[in-house]
């Protein structure tokens, strides 16, 4: 297997277990999170030649810089995004002829009766300041967004910084809440809470995950938008554009490795796996400043599982695709036990046989006649493996499945014990030929953490 991965995986458990790295001293963790949550002030000098390489191409960065024009619009901030100590003074103008500015901090955008911009503003907050040109009181030109957090803390990590801010919202439930988001990277081997942000946007995120969700290092869903709530694709710590992430916390795994082990173990069985990366995270709840009790750990910075150019990468169905060939993929599908969600995949057969909580997962909206092929064409595998002739490459399962990639999939679920394995988090895909494959893979919560009646 290749080491490129693992070799960095190892050296954080090693240097997250034991709190020393070389000649630097470790941080202390702060006061609501284990030793074993915080990283050394410096990792081994092999290191850095061990970290995963960027996957982002040229588009990528450039889909990442028009999302950002996109964001400040035909506004020109003074200051850009970032985080503060003590306070900010921005100014605003505008390349709108005869235009007057009107601006808010309070998250909307702005409309006629919003105050009117005549002077640079001191911000002492949190603020997400929105302006837009007026002229002859009608909105002109696009609006702009900028973002500034404040602090009350210095920190200088060695992974990639992430930061968010609700605004003092506090914790999200299942339904996106706005959030200032701010990715900092690296410079020659440290991350500054007040460096540049190499990615500064509006962004919503939401709990994910079933027990998880209960952690105190939650796990969440993260978008990333634009001004109008819309999707903002922004290349992340190296990895492709998108706008949609997963923040994994591993607070079960003590060694914060083990999630990424899994993907990167099934990845060179030759398994799809997410990109991810490990960052440490400053999440403020409160409305404050951030301080330093918003640290949260480090997290592992996933793709989620989707149908987009840099992920899957299937066929994209239209409604109007009900006939074959346009309608045999490409979907992708997920058993969720207990937690599936509409539309929902019916077996038919003897109950003690049958399948439950397959959901479809893309497309989204699926069509009826979509559901209807793609239940069939499910069940005839299921009928299959019951089937005279189970093996048989034209009647049995290997007419349906891609075997080779099923037993990769056994076989790393086995090596990680994963304790819900096959009935939590399964996805499946199915491109418009071909047989379906396992996966991506989607680890659960404590991957490699042994299951009771699991040795």
């Amino acid at each position: 297997m290749g080491a490129v991965v693992l070799t960095a995986a190892t050296s954080i458990v090693m240097t997250a277990v034991s709190g020393q790295a070389g000649a630097a001293a470790a941080p202390a963790a702060p006061p609501d999170r284990p030793p074993s949550q915080a990283l050394p002030q410096a990792l081994p000098e092999a290191l850095p030649e061990a970290l995963p390489k960027t996957e982002a191409t040229e588009a990528d960065l450039a889909a990442g810089r028009e999302a950002a024009d996109d964001l400040t619009g035909d506004i020109v901030f003074s200051v850009p995004s970032g985080t503060f100590s003590g306070q900010v003074s921005v100014s605003l103008s505008t390349s709108v002829a005869g235009a007057q500015i009107r601006y808010t901090t309070d998250g909307r955008l702005p409309t006629a009766s919003s105050p009117v911009y005549s002077g640079p503003l001191r911000l002492t907050g949190t603020a997400q300041l929105r302006a837009q040109a007026f002229v002859n009181g009608s909105a002109s030109g696009d609006p702009g967004t900028a973002l500034y957090v404040a602090r009350a803390v210095e920190a200088a990590h060695d992974l990639p910084v992430l930061v968010m801010d609700a605004y003092g919202a506090g914790k999200p439930g299942r339904e996106y809440r706005d959030v200032a988001t701010m990715l900092m990277e690296p410079q020659g081997g440290t991350t500054s809470l007040g460096a540049a942000p190499a990615v500064a946007t509006r962004a919503g995120f939401h709990l994910r995950g079933q027990s998880s969700a209960s952690f105190e290092k939650a796990p969440y869903r993260l978008e990333l938008w634009g001004n109008e709530d819309d999707d903002a694709d922004y290349p992340m710590a190296g990895m492709p554009a998108d706008s949609d992430r997963v923040l994994r916390g591993p607070f079960p795994d003590k060694t914060l490795v083990r999630d990424a082990f899994a993907y990167t173990l099934g990845r060179e069985l030759g398994l799809e796996t997410p990109r991810h990366r490990f960052v440490e995270v400053h999440l403020n709840l409160d409305g404050g400043p951030l301080q330093a009790g918003d640290y949260q750990g480090v997290y592992l910075l996933d793709e989620n599982i989707k149908n987009s150019k840099n992920r899957l990468g299937l066929k994209q169905l239209r409604e109007d695709d009900t006939e074959l060939p346009d309608i045999s993929g490409g979907y992708i599908f997920k058993f969720d036990a207990f937690a599936a969600e509409e539309p929902k995949l019916q077996c038919t057969g003897d109950a003690q046989t049958c399948w439950r909580d397959l959901e479809v997962v893309d497309p989204d909206p699926l069509n009826s006649r979509q559901r209807d092929w793609l239940t069939r064409y499910v069940q005839s595998f299921h009928d299959s493996l019951r089937g005279p002739n189970p093996s048989d490459p034209q009647s049995g399962y290997p007419a349906y499945i891609d075997v080779d990639s099923f037993v990769n999939l056994i076989i790393l679920n086995e090596m990680s014990r994963q304790g819900d394995a096959y009935i939590r988090s399964q996805y499946f895909h199915r491109a418009a030929t071909g047989r379906s494959p396992p996966g991506p893979c989607g680890t659960t919560t404590s991957p490699s953490e042994p299951s009771p009646g699991r040795t």
